[in-house]
């Protein structure tokens, strides 16, 4: 990600507006006072344009607004006389929209004249003379004089706070403009202060719910915008787009001026539909506005051009650029901040694709601009920090290294490390010392990075919905980390490399699941009866979302009913992000205080005789090139006293071996009856013979003297059957090494808080054998899912799981001295998994589905500015995956009453629930996400809270699992870890159908893995 130089004028747009209300009020008390005066005929007649200007204006119609002023100002003199306060009232609204306009000097001229009228009237020190005041600021603040614009805010807070009344309109519009000025500045304290008491004044005057408090809500918006809080972000200026809409309607400027400040902010958040739509709308009104062109339309074609560009459409965003270049001469802007903004995002374009000299010569313009002007500290230190991009990019790494450091220092003195802004300079600070050779300096600005970017995700990111979570981590923070993780593959023999970058891959995967389960499980310990409201609700909220998308999968795309049911799944996944992300606000506190995560500590928690096994599916980057120059699998090694990095290859071979195994598994069952299991056993180990070739030898003498293998799995990785990989003398891996899973080696440090958990949970409880209707036989053996396609009505019964639950309830006796909750048949329904709370084990065994993605029902065509594009939930892959209970074959409903999606299972209390072992199929998928696991059934029963997850992989026959499962659950009865009893009993089912058959095809026994928290 680079940084690009933020277009943030808009906000005095809106101050000036304000002042236009407070102007027209002047004007109409002046107008009345001296109506006795002059001539009824010339008074009606400067009353009704006034009047009527004032409608358009507040209509939005600015141009046929301008007229009307420009009219009045032609006959005020001869009625009132020049120097007079209606003459000053219709200047200051003319000037306010020649401000809109880009006509800054007339502007300027307009309010000189008011000035002079005022101080000469009324003295240096009156409020009204603050209220002009203020509006020259707002002119000073557009022309990107932002210290002429603190001079005058200063000066007008001064009066109004010696001679205003606390509560006047104007000392609010005072305040809120020093405040954006603050912001601009980076002087966030200062200016959240005053736009506090700015409200605070609007509130009082004019109610919760005017223009007034919209515009202060938008600037408030845009202030934490800028300091990355970004959920406080959306909440302002969602509160603000809501009033303005209820107050202005649909295609106000002011509309436009949030919509665009909300694609911003979803633009930063990688939420790049939402992002377009709400610019679109932005460009709209602006357009419809102001046909000639704005300094607002420049804004949002500005952020429009540069999303265009981030999703690759690079020939749209061209000649978006050129437009509002092209907008810019027409208003005649000469060395403005926004010329400057465009010139720096045009440059980013042109550095992406490789044309550097164009670039550099654009950087370097565009930082001339911010310095003549005297603009922000911000925006001359981001474009000091392209201009260092565009230096690194020419191989001027002297002079890349001044600028970087220079805006990076700057940055830090104004945010602290956590700041994104901070984040990335110091990433590419790394990236112009390794071109340099510089390596312990490279190594140093990547870690200072990473630490940031974890603070970042502990104390910011981890308060937003998941979603934005992911696309943070994805979208913003991904090519950071892997920048720095590219650097250490550079360094192959170098293990002070090795350890600190095992470090940075510690404290990034699977961050977004663990702050989730983190938040989650510390609203659930909350006392307060509103938590236990909102938990219920949500509960209730997911559930629904659950049936209307199963409801609706098998509805025409785009009828009437089932768009119907798209916009009730919308808004009920409003209403659940909502509440989500309340009650994640309880566990903020727990988050963000959870310290950096040192290897030594990882190796101290590693079980003896215990090797980690770190992978990454790594976007391998050169530090002189933009684009990834490969895609690899990486492996990070920690044994007790060392950690060593090993390049597994390319990533697109590997994945490829992966989907060629995968298919054979899905076919062995056919294949074993055709050809016989000893064959196809032989078949199938030459592709995991060559599979093995790329994941184990590697690595195999890091850890070959281990028993067991802790694996964090990547990408496609997670979806490999690693028990059945074949090792050099020709065994399966089990056969030599226990496996088991985490989603983040740092989960091995959570141990103590899983225990004191586990000692407030309830009975075991086991569902199984489900009656799904009674109605439906099969020929065939059944086995224990469905492999591509959710068919209620003629799922088949399960005879091994009646003995099934026999064993694991001897089992889970013997192993927790507790009498089992046992349900079947009847009583396996799905709401009785929903209803248990906390068991010590929870076992299931039904069939297990997930789904292929669907297609997706866009809303883009019919959405109003209050509705953004929304896809069909389905997408949701907890709401693709999940079990079937009794009567999944009923009609009633499509027998969606005996099903739980993965969606479900997220409002299960599953605090101290040492295992839940799923006996179905295909509970170990889902949809991969390569730094953040697998999300589908084993993710959701963790995110519950369960410790661990017994999940498969395939479909694999009712009697094989019922036969494996007792083997399991014997050697759990004997106290053995989950680990080591599946271990056990795949190795038993091993040595059984070997000396059954002489063979022991994987299909049979490997289907099963055990992934821990």
């Amino acid at each position: 990600m680079q940084l690009v130089c933020p277009v943030n004028e808009n906000r005095t747009v809106c101050a000036s507006y304000q002042n236009a209300l407070l102007y027209c009020c002047f004007a109409f008390f002046a107008l009345t006072s001296l109506s006795a005066c002059f001539a009824q005929a010339e008074r009606d007649q400067a009353l009704a344009q006034f009047h009527e200007a004032g409608k358009l204006k507040d209509a939005g119609d600015f141009k046929g607004a301008q007229v009307k002023y420009e009219q009045l100002l032609k006959i005020l003199p001869g009625i009132y006389g020049d120097a007079s306060a209606p003459v000053v009232s219709a200047s200051n609204e003319l000037a306010t929209l020649n401000v809109k306009f880009g006509k800054f000097a007339e502007a300027d001229d307009l309010y000189q004249r008011s000035l002079t009228i005022q101080t000469e009237i009324l003295g240096n020190e009156h409020p009204q003379v603050a209220k002009t005041l203020n509006a020259l600021a707002d002119s000073k603040v557009q022309q990107g004089k932002k210290l002429d614009a603190e001079r005058l805010y200063r000066t007008s807070v001064a009066i109004c706070r010696k001679n205003a009344a606390p509560d006047d309109p104007i000392f609010s519009v005072a305040l809120n403009g020093l405040a954006g000025v603050c912001v601009d500045n980076g002087s966030y304290a200062e200016a959240e202060d005053l736009y506090m008491q700015s409200l605070d004044i609007c509130i009082k005057k004019y109610g919760i719910e005017s223009v007034e408090t919209a515009t202060i809500a938008c600037n408030i918006g845009l202030m934490f915008f800028g300091e990355g809080k970004y959920l406080d972000s959306e909440t302002w200026y969602s509160r603000s787009l809501n009033i303005r809409l209820k107050l202005l309607g649909e295609n106000h400027p002011s509309v436009s001026e949030t919509a665009m400040g909300i694609g911003a902010l979803y633009y930063r958040l990688g939420r790049y539909d939402r992002a377009e739509f709400y610019l679109i709308k932005s460009l709209k009104i602006q357009e419809s506005t102001f046909p000639m062109g704005s300094l607002g339309t420049m804004n949002v074609v500005n952020l429009l051009a540069q999303l265009l560009s981030s999703t690759d459409r690079e020939e749209e965003a061209r000649a978006l650029y050129k437009k509002a270049l092209t907008i810019g001469e027409s208003l005649e802007l000469g060395e403005h901040p926004f010329i400057a903004a465009t010139l720096t995002n045009a440059a980013l374009q042109k550095t992406k694709l490789g044309q550097i000299g164009e670039a550099e010569t654009d950087f370097l313009r565009a930082h001339e601009i911010f310095k003549n002007i005297g603009n922000s500290r911000e925006s001359v230190t981001l474009s000091l920090h392209n201009l260092a991009m565009a230096y690194h990019r020419a191989s001027k790494f002297a002079e890349a290294e001044i600028a970087q450091r220079e805006s990076l220092e700057a940055w830090r003195a104004t945010f602290g490390d956590v700041h994104p802004y901070c984040i990335v300079g110091a990433s590419n600070l790394g990236r112009i010392y390794q071109s340099m050779k510089r390596w312990p300096d490279a190594l140093n600005a990547y870690d200072r990075s990473r630490h940031g970017a974890y603070r970042h995700m502990m104390e910011v990111v981890s308060g937003l919905p998941e979603q934005d979570q992911l696309n943070f981590l994805m979208v913003q923070d991904r090519v950071h980390l892997h920048r720095a993780l590219s650097f250490a593959l550079t360094r192959p023999d170098d293990d002070e490399f090795h350890r600190k970058t095992s470090e940075w891959i510690v404290n990034s995967k699977g961050m977004t699941e663990w702050s989730r389960a983190k938040s989650m499980g510390m609203a659930r310990e909350s006392q307060a009866p509103e938590t236990a409201e909102a938990l219920a609700t949500l509960k209730d909220t997911q559930q629904q979302i659950a049936r209307l998308t199963l409801l609706n999968a098998e509805s025409k795309t785009g009828s009437p009913g089932a768009r119907e049911i798209d916009s009730q799944i919308a808004n009920l996944n409003s209403r659940k992000n909502q509440l989500v992300v309340d009650l994640q606000q309880l566990g903020s506190a727990a988050v963000a205080q959870r310290p950096w995560i040192e290897r030594e500590q990882i190796q101290a928690a590693l079980p003896m005789d215990s090797t980690l096994v770190d992978f990454v599916r790594l976007d391998f980057y050169s530090p002189d090139k933009e684009p990834i120059q490969s895609e690899r699998y990486v492996a990070w090694v920690t044994s007790k006293d060392k950690t060593r990095l090993v390049d597994l290859g390319e990533a697109k071979e590997i994945d490829s071996s992966i989907a060629t195994l995968r298919k054979s598994f899905d076919l062995a069952a056919e294949d074993i009856a055709e050809y016989g299991e000893k064959a196809s056993e032989q078949r199938i180990r030459g592709e995991l013979e060559r599979l093995s070739q790329k994941l184990l030898a590697p690595i195999l003498a890091e850890f070959k003297n281990s028993k067991r293998l802790v694996l964090c799995p990547d990408g496609d990785l997670w979806l490999v059957p690693w028990n059945a990989l074949v090792l050099p003398d020709q065994k399966y891996l089990v056969e030599e090494h226990v496996l088991e899973f985490v989603v983040n080696s740092g989960e091995l440090l959570e141990s103590q808080a899983d225990a004191k958990s586990a000692a407030k949970s309830t009975a075991p409880v086991i569902i199984a054998d489900p009656d799904f209707s009674g109605a439906f036989k099969s020929d065939s053996a059944p086995a224990r899912g469905l492999s591509a396609d959710l068919k209620l009505g003629n799922i088949s019964q399960l005879p091994g799981t009646a003995a099934e639950a026999s064993i694991v309830k001897s089992a889970f006796k013997g192993r927790y001295k507790q009498e089992p909750s046992t349900y079947l048949r009847g009583e396996a329904t799905a709401t009785r998994l929903l209803s248990v709370q906390r068991p010590r084990a929870l076992a299931i065994a039904t069939h297990g589905f997930f789904l292929p993605q669907q297609s997706t029902t866009p809303l883009a065509n019919t959405a109003t500015i209050t509705q953004s594009p929304t896809m069909a939930s389905v997408e949701d892959p907890l709401l693709r995956c999940g079990l079937l209970f009794a009567g999944s074959n009923l009609p009633d409903q499509k027998g969606l009453a005996g099903v739980v999606t993965g969606r479900d299972i997220l409002g299960l209390d599953l605090r101290g629930c040492e295992m839940v072992v799923l006996s179905a199929c295909e509970t170990g998928l889902g949809d991969v996400n390569s730094g953040n696991g697998i999300a589908g059934l084993r993710q959701a029963f963790h995110l519950a809270g369960a410790q661990a997850v017994v999940a498969s992989l395939w479909n694999i026959p009712d009697e094989e699992t019922t036969v494996q499962m007792k083997t399991f659950m014997n050697c759990l009865s004997a106290g053995q870890d989950l680990a080591l009893a599946l271990a056990e009993s795949q190795r038993e089912m091993l040595r059984t159908r070997r000396a059954k058959t002489n063979a022991a095809h994987p299909y049979n026994w490997a289907a099963f893995n055990v992934t821990t928290k």
